[in-house]
């Protein structure tokens, strides 16, 4: 198409028609009159209209008209294919079918492992090893590897020869140099060398040439730039060709060998080299920097971790002055070379370096071009920002040895700052007029910021963990985060009366004692934690707050129909509060509360959260509360003991108002505990649930409860709607001393898993219907003193894989039909003493693996000669007890423990 276009016009293009309606007679008098007639024309028909090598946009309007048919066209090169796809397309074309031929299955992988998904390479390569032989095959593949397939390069080049000249240049850096660097560094990048890199990008991720995606970068996303490996490939060849065995006159190197060849051995750059990339070499950089004298035109150097393996030689330091990027980390040297004069450096980055002073001595070299400029963690001791008149970026953080920032009366393009942990101890922000952030934190020497009447641009001021006393800010319309946690000594904060961009105000653990938000709608996180002298005003409502801390301050009256949004509230610790207003529907969001000290609850916490894992997850609830003894309103009326702890998928609105209404202080805790004990019970989607002190009548609404766990619930039997729960997998019950026996019908609980008896000192007898639960694959009953026998037909629980009878001191003996179970891996009898025999024929249980029968005084425990046959099971008992059964070797169980020791047969 472009060809015919460049050639012809788009006229001539539109023409088409006469092709697809079989009509000569039709006459397309201009471009305008072609879309009309195309458009009328086939209006009505189906059409399939094949487009290639379409390089320009008119094109694509002239002739298909739809930006939804261009959108589709543009992605030609990066419509990457899954490695099942990728297979099916190189069979067609390799073989003829949709999979490859016997005895081809890992050539045809490894084939397609080199093409990385890209269509148009899969579909050449699969031409060019049609036919051949199996060795031609093994050839190709690792000619592949060092020798692109010139045909797929050709093809692939099409789209780069459409690029104007910018372009094309930033399209080589990208892939000889910046491949996976993030956008917001490319575009830095590229401006510093002066292109239009916005616009460039833009061009090549249309044209697919490249990628930009967002990924997590240590919990923050991204725009990352990524190229196809045979795009990659495309650009490093173009850049080669030329000159394919003098790498010195390649326009940007990016292998080591060859850098180390140019810049040590030959001593042989040329003005031809633009950019170099030289990472993790061991290499004196002082033997670099000689070697860059040649480079007159270098305008990219990106040096990163040349470790320096001899002493260095200061006397050689040189840079070319054509340097426009330079990206050294770590810097070696405490300065810049003298013969450096930098009129051309826009960007200037040396982190971690050795760097004390820009410039030795009395020389101050002015960086008239120089915009961004990062030294953090650098040896820096002072800075004076009269060097660099053009900056707007300057990152000095983690330069624990600077203790002093120059600032001219005017800073007129400086807008980001960062100065955090550095010994700084007040700045002067008086000209500083497009400043946008100013971080100071954890710069503990850090006790004055003087700021100008208005800040018009600044968004972000962070001077958490310094000694700032009071502050007053002023005109600050934009201003989005406001961080001075930590700062202890921090006693008085001047907001402006409208506050509309703030969104993050942080002052835990200052003196503050009275804040007053004023304006601010737009406010999402209010962090007051630990602000024991404060008192919070909130005259208007904040719709967009989402989080409030306020724990341990003396707040006394909180108002929750101002904040309908929130998703955090942590009121631990206010023992002031007096008095909560939260109407039904005001806390519908909430996925974390906490409180304590207040009304109802000792102790009160809800925590919602994803399972980040899980494509379309679900958010789970959790709910832990435990109620007070006395009612502060009715100081004789003893309350039951009643706490909880509960997992629910239930949608956080469904149980939220209840929340609202206990929490409320006008509420009585004697009236409503039996309320939310019934709203417990009214949670559909309740998945897990521990009860302390109480059970709820209700309990057997709880259709799809999974979990339950009942603790020193003071009854004597088990209320019979427990067996009604058809979903329960796992019961435990526990430090219920007043318990006597299990409900008959127990057995009704088809699904069970897991059946904990623990600590029970009234239990009597298992029930023998626990026989009937078919999938009970774990079954503890331990420190239940008083249980005396197992049900005879214990071995119908086939499936049961741990049965654990420790510290049943009553118990007499074993069923024998514990024979049957054939999956059972473990079993405990430690101090079971009155156990005297084992079931002969317990050899036959093939899966058993551990059994541990330790006991503290004289064990009259037997083995059955069986048992011995079982080779792999681990006994454990005392050391006594092993000698007692012959047992002369044996290893300690649990390392450090007394007594306990195990043998392995």
């Amino acid at each position: 198409m472009s060809g015919k276009a460049q050639k012809a016009g788009l006229k001539e293009l539109q023409k088409v028609l006469q092709s697809v309606l079989n009509d000569k007679s039709i006459e397309v008098e201009s471009v305008y009159d072609g879309k009309s007639l195309m458009k009328r024309m086939l209006c009505s028909r189906k059409v399939l209209l094949v487009l290639d090598d379409v390089d320009d946009t008119e094109q694509l309007e002239a002739l298909a008209g739809k930006p939804s048919v261009e959108s589709s066209l543009q992605q030609g090169i990066s419509n990457l294919l899954s490695h099942e796809e990728a297979i099916c397309l190189f069979s067609r074309y390799a073989f003829g079918r949709e999979s490859p031929n016997q005895g081809y299955d890992e050539l045809s992988r490894m084939v397609v492992r080199y093409a990385n998904g890209l269509p148009l390479t899969i579909k050449v390569l699969g031409s060019h090893l049609c036919g051949r032989s199996e060795h031609e095959w093994v050839d190709a593949i690792k000619r592949l590897k060092t020798i692109p397939l010139k045909e797929t390069l050709d093809k692939l080049e099409l789209s780069y020869i459409g690029l104007d000249n910018d372009q094309k240049e930033i399209f080589l850096d990208i892939a000889c140099i910046l491949k996976g660097a993030t956008k917001q560094n490319a575009i830095r990048i590229l401006e510093s060398c002066g292109f239009h890199a916005e616009i460039g990008l833009s061009v090549l991720e249309q044209k697919s040439l490249i990628t930009i995606s967002e990924v997590d970068n240590y919990g923050e996303v991204v725009e990352m730039l990524f190229m196809n490996d045979h795009l990659e490939e495309l650009g490093r060849n173009i850049v080669r060709r030329l000159h394919p065995h003098e790498p010195r006159r390649h326009t940007r190197l990016w292998i080591d060998e060859e850098i180390i060849d140019i810049l040590v051995i030959n001593d042989s750059g040329t003005e031809e080299t633009l950019c170099i990339k030289l990472k993790r070499i061991d290499l004196n950089p002082a033997i670099i920097m000689k070697g860059l004298g040649k480079m007159k035109e270098l305008r990219l150097l990106y040096v990163e971790d040349v470790y320096v393996t001899e002493e260095l030689d200061k006397g050689s330091q040189c840079l070319p002055d054509a340097l426009q990027y330079l990206y050294w980390r770590p810097y070696p040297f405490c300065f810049l070379p003298k013969t450096f004069h930098a009129k051309k450096l826009v960007n200037l980055e040396m982190a971690w370096s050795n760097i004390t002073e820009l410039w030795q001595g009395e020389e101050r070299k002015v960086l008239n071009k120089l915009k961004f400029l990062d030294l953090h963690g650098s040896k820096l001791r002072t800075f004076d920002l009269m060097l660099t008149p053009d900056l707007q970026e300057l990152n000095l953080e983690e330069c624990d040895h600077l203790f002093e920032l120059h600032m001219p009366v005017k800073c007129l393009n400086l807008k980001f700052l960062n100065l955090s942990y550095s010994k700084v101890s007040n700045i002067n922000l008086w000209m500083t007029p497009h400043l946008e952030l100013l971080d100071l934190r954890g710069c503990s020497d850090f006790v004055e910021l003087q700021m100008p009447v208005e800040c018009p641009n600044l968004k972000i001021l962070d001077l958490s963990c310094s000694k700032v006393a009071n502050l007053n800010l002023g005109m600050t319309p934009h201003l989005e985060k406001l961080d001075l946690g930590g700062c202890v000594d921090f006693v008085e904060l001047h907001m402006p009366v409208e506050c509309l961009d703030l969104k993050i105000l942080t002052l835990h653990v200052t003196k503050v004692g009275n804040l007053n938000l004023g304006m601010t709608p737009n406010l999402e996180m209010l962090d007051l934690d630990a602000c024991n002298e404060f008192e919070l005003h909130m005259p208007v409502e904040c719709p967009k707050l989402i989080y409030l801390k306020i724990r341990g301050s003396k707040v006394s009256n909180l108002n929750l129909e101002l904040t309908p949004n929130l998703e955090t509230l942590d009121l631990s610790k206010c023992y002031c509060l007096l008095k909560i207003h939260a109407p039904v529907g005001c806390l519908k969001k909430l996925a974390y509360f906490s409180l304590d000290t207040h009304s109802n609850f000792k102790s009160f916490q809800v925590h919602e959260w994803y399972n980040s894992a899980e494509l379309y997850s679900i958010a789970t609830s959790y709910i832990k509360a435990e109620c007070i003894h006395i009612c502060p309103l009715h100081p004789n009326n003893k309350l039951p003991n009643f706490g909880f702890d509960c997992e629910t998928d239930e949608p956080g609105y469904s149980w939220m108002g209840n929340i609202e209404k206990l929490i409320y202080s006008g509420l009585c805790p004697c009236k409503n505990l039996e309320y939310w004990s019934a709203t417990i019970c009214g949670l559909q989607h309740l998945r897990g649930l521990s009860l302390d002190g109480s059970i709820p009548e209700d309990l057997w609404q709880l259709e799809s409860l999974e979990k339950l766990s009942l603790n020193m619930v003071e009854i004597r039997h088990l209320p019979d709607s427990i067996c009604m729960l058809k979903h329960l997998k796992s019961l435990e019950i526990s430090n219920c001393l007043l318990i006597e026996q299990l409900p008959e019908e127990i057995c009704r609980l088809e699904c069970l898993e897991e059946l904990y008896l623990c600590s029970c000192t009234s239990l009597r007898d298992i029930p023998n219907s626990i026989c009937k639960m078919k999938w009970l694959k774990y079954l503890r009953v331990v420190g239940c003193d008083k249980v005396e026998k197992l049900p005879e037909k214990l071995g119908c629980l086939k499936y049961l894989e741990k049965l654990e009878l420790g510290r049943c001191k009553s118990l007499q003996g074993i069923p024998n039909s514990i024979c049957e179970m054939k999956c059972l891996k473990r079993l405990d009898l430690s101090s079971c003493d009155q156990v005297e025999n084992l079931p002969e024929e317990i050899g036959c249980l093939e899966c058993l693996k551990e059994l541990n029968i330790f006991s503290e005084g004289i064990s009259r425990l037997r083995l059955p000669q069986s048992i011995f046959q079982l080779k792999g099971l681990r006994i454990t008992g005392s050391r006594e007890q092993l000698q007692s059964y012959g047992f002369t070797s044996f290893t300690e169980s649990y390392p450090g423990s007394l007594n306990f020791y195990a043998v392995e047969l």
